[in-house]
């Protein structure tokens, strides 16, 4: 839903499936995407944070948290 860009949509849907997972790293990371997208940059910090507590190693949030926090 997020690339067909009804980000409204994917937004529901991800934290209807964090509800069910809050554990979920790949939840997490697609929602801080869609929160980049938005231009809700404190937002995506947030999970982006998160994803990197649950997984120290994933390259691609440690890559979107550095590009956020400039």
């Amino acid at each position: 839903l997020r690339t067909q860009g009804d980000l409204r949509a994917a937004e529901t849907h991800l934290l209807q499936a964090l509800s069910w997972n809050p554990s979920s790293i790949e939840t997490r990371y697609y929602l801080a995407l869609l929160y980049l997208d938005q231009q809700n940059k404190d937002a995506a910090k947030t999970e982006l944070t998160t994803v990197l507590k649950l997984d120290p190693y994933h390259a691609e949030a440690k890559e979107k948290l550095t590009l956020v926090s400039k």
